[in-house]
């Protein structure tokens, strides 16, 4: 949010320099305006610098949202263009990290720790990978036995239909009906 014209606003550029680069009170601030011609009381002139510290950081804040969004479209096109890298490369790639971060003599142990919790989400992914391929092999057996059942079921339908044309015609096209449906 943008705050109020102001008459220090004419002295902005002067201010910055003064309490961020030279860092002086605000007393000090007040006497060289002052001086310049503008008469301001240290509690006003200490709320238009909040005011003007906050206002930097929500252009800040908001430049990174943006550049953020730049990146993630571009990191999209990248990826459309060439895909992710597969789940066991990232892991091949997070072990050589660890290999050269641990064997750098002026590596901080905390750069260790921050690879390896971004490495978290990629193994929390890796696992409900594995939970997915556990349940489609689950469905697949179960699938496989179902179908298995089935068929000694038919069997013995057959075999109780033989020497029955007409039941034996039903039980043919029952059979191919529920091959159809089955695969």
């Amino acid at each position: 949010m943008k705050q109020k014209p102001s008459k220090l606003d004419a002295f902005a550029t002067q201010l910055e320099q003064w309490f961020g680069v030279d860092k002086i009170t605000l007393e000090d601030a007040q006497a060289r305006l002052k001086e310049l011609g503008c008469s301001v009381s240290s509690s006003r002139l200490g709320e238009w610098w909040e005011a003007r510290l906050t206002q930097r950081m929500q252009d800040q804040l908001l430049g990174q949202i943006a550049s953020g969004s730049r990146q993630c479209k571009e990191v999209e096109r990248q990826f459309g263009e060439n895909p992710a890298p597969e789940l066991e490369t990232l892991v091949k790639l997070h072990r050589v990290l660890i290999l050269k971060l641990s064997t750098q003599a002026n590596v901080a142990p905390e750069m260790v720790e921050l690879v390896t919790d971004l490495m978290k989400p990629v193994m929390e992914f890796a696992k409900l990978q594995e939970k997915r391929a556990d349940r489609e092999l689950e469905q697949t057996r179960f699938a496989e036995s179902m179908r298995t059942k089935l068929q000694s079921g038919l069997d013995a339908v057959a075999q109780a239909f033989k020497g029955k044309p007409e039941a034996m015609k039903l039980y043919q096209q029952a059979r191919a009906m529920i091959a159809r449906e089955t695969q």
